[in-house]
């Protein structure tokens, strides 16, 4: 399961999408809106995703590009899971930082 993440301004208030898989955001998301400093693509052990950018031919890809670890984010992973599960396992919900 992967959640795409997208903090709404500077608010705490942050927007989750779900996802199958890596290969599902990559079919549904452009790779141009994955560029967003304000989205994060993260798994449900807290692995947090981003384009591979040292694959230059996917550059003029609108869809079907791949991801590679940029690092972790346990915490918010946490918190999206906890969620995610508590609300039933919904397509898209929000969940605030200090949740």
């Amino acid at each position: 399961m992967i959640f795409l993440t997208e903090r709404i301004g500077n608010s705490a208030t942050i927007e989750v999408e779900v996802y199958a898989s890596l290969a599902d955001v990559a079919e549904r998301v452009e790779w141009q809106d994955i560029l967003s400093d304000f989205l994060t693509v993260l798994d449900e052990q807290g692995n947090v995703y981003v384009w591979d950018n040292t694959k230059s031919n996917e550059a003029g890809t609108t869809y079907d590009y791949s991801f590679r670890i940029k690092g972790a984010d346990l915490h918010l992973a946490k918190l999206c899971l906890a969620r995610f599960r508590a609300l039933g396992q919904p397509p898209t919900f929000e969940i605030t930082e200090i949740e």
